[in-house]
C-alpha cells in the first residue's frame, strides 16, 4: 500500500485482510475490492486512517500552482501529457488539472462498468445454458467459431483444475468474449466441439436476443443482434481504455467505423455514460438500476468547467470526426 497515504498500521492491516478475502472469493470479489479502494480509500477522506493527511485524490486535485503542475508533469511521459497540454491551450496548470480529472473520471466509470459487465455475462450465460447446457461455451452442443472458443479456453486456463466449474470459467472470460457472441460468427475447426460455419443470429441466439434486449428501443432498421453488438462494442472500447489507463475525457475513438461521408466516429464521455447506463438498465433489473442510478460520480466530473473546456478544444482540433 505504499502508493496510498495510509498513516496507521490498523488501516493497512484492514486492507490486507480485505484483499486476502477478495482473492479467495474469486474475480467478482476482486472487482468489488478494487472499487472499494477507489471510492473509500483513494478518493475519500478518512481522518482515522490518514492521521490528518489529505487523501491521494484530494492531493492530486489540489494542483494550485505551477510547481504542483511541474511535479505531476515530471511523472507522466511527454507523449501522454501532450494531448492534455493541447486541450488546455498550452496552460501547464490546466493541463495537469485536466490529467487528474481524467484519472478520476476513469475511476468513476469503473464503478458503473463493473455492474454492467457482470450483469451482461450472467444474462448471456443463463440464457444460453437453458438451451445448450452449462458448458455451452465448449461448442459441443452448438457451433461456436474458433475465436469464441479460444477466448473461453483462455479463461479456463486461468482457473485451477479443482475450481474449473462453468461458473468460474464464465467469471474469467473477458468482456470481448461476450461481444463476440453478438457478431455474425465464423468458422469452427471442430476439435472437441462441433465443426462448421457458426451463424450466431440463426443458431446460437435464434430469437432469444429479442427477450434479452426487449426493453431497448434501438433506432434504425438493423437487426437486434447488430444493434446490440454495436452497443456492447462501444461499452467494451470504453472498458478497455479505462482498464489500460487511457484517456476518456476526450472521447473514445470507434476504430473501423465511419459515417457515409468518411468521417471518423468518436463517442463523447456523456455518450459513453448513456450506453453504460442503458446496459445496466437492461440487465440489472429495475430496483438495482434505480439504486445504481444514484451513483453520479461521472456526471459530477463531466460538469466540471475544465472537463467541458478540454473536450470543446479537442472537438475543435479533430477534423473529419463525427461525435456520437
Amino acid at each position: 500500500w505504499s502508493g496510498l497515504p495510509l498513516a496507521s498500521v490498523p488501516a493497512r492491516a484492514a486492507l490486507d485482510h480485505r484483499l486476502r478475502d477478495a482473492r479467495s472469493r474469486g474475480k467478482d470479489e476482486r472487482h468489488r475490492f478494487s472499487i472499494y479502494v477507489l471510492r473509500e480509500v483513494a478518493f475519500q477522506p478518512h481522518e482515522e486512517d490518514f492521521a490528518g493527511n489529505t487523501t491521494l485524490g484530494h492531493v492530486l486535485s489540489q494542483i494550485s500552482n505551477t510547481a504542483d503542475a511541474q511535479a505531476l508533469r515530471s511523472a507522466v511521459p511527454g507523449s501522454r501529457f501532450k494531448r492534455y497540454n493541447s486541450a488546455a491551450s498550452g496552460s501547464l496548470l490546466d493541463a495537469a488539472r485536466l490529467y487528474v480529472l481524467d484519472a478520476q473520471l476513469r475511476g468513476a466509470f469503473l464503478e458503473l462498468i463493473h455492474f454492467a459487465e457482470v450483469a451482461v455475462r450472467d444474462a448471456f450465460h443463463t440464457t444460453l445454458s437453458s438451451t445448450y447446457g452449462h458448458d455451452w461455451f465448449t461448442g459441443k452442443n452448438v457451433v461456436l467459431d474458433d475465436r469464441t472458443r479460444d477466448r473461453f479456453r483462455e479463461a479456463e486456463k486461468r482457473v485451477t483444475i479443482a475450481a474449473a466449474t462453468p461458473e468460474r470459467i464464465i467469471a474469467e472470460a473477458s468482456f470481448g468474449a461476450w461481444t463476440d457472441l453478438l457478431e455474425v460468427g465464423a468458422t469452427s475447426s471442430g476439435g472437441n466441439g462441433l465443426a462448421g460455419r457458426a451463424d450466431y443470429e440463426r443458431d446460437l441466439w435464434n430469437g432469444r436476443l429479442e427477450n434479452l434486449f426487449s426493453s431497448v428501443a434501438f433506432p434504425g432498421q438493423s437487426s437486434r443482434r447488430q444493434q446490440a453488438a454495436s452497443l456492447l462494442r462501444r461499452v467494451a472500447r470504453l472498458r478497455n481504455r479505462v482498464a489500460h489507463h487511457e484517456s476518456i475525457i476526450f472521447g473514445v475513438h470507434q476504430p473501423g467505423e465511419r459515417d457515409p461521408s468518411g468521417n471518423y466516429k468518436r463517442q463523447s464521455p456523456s455518450g459513453s455514460l448513456e450506453d453504460v447506463r442503458l446496459v445496466i438498465d437492461t440487465f440489472c433489473g429495475s430496483s438495482a438500476s434505480t439504486w445504481i442510478g444514484t451513483c453520479t460520480h461521472v456526471d459530477e466530473i463531466l460538469t466540471e468547467p475544465l472537463a467541458a473546456q478540454g473536450l470543446a478544444e479537442v472537438r475543435r482540433l479533430l477534423s473529419r470526426t463525427i461525435w456520437i
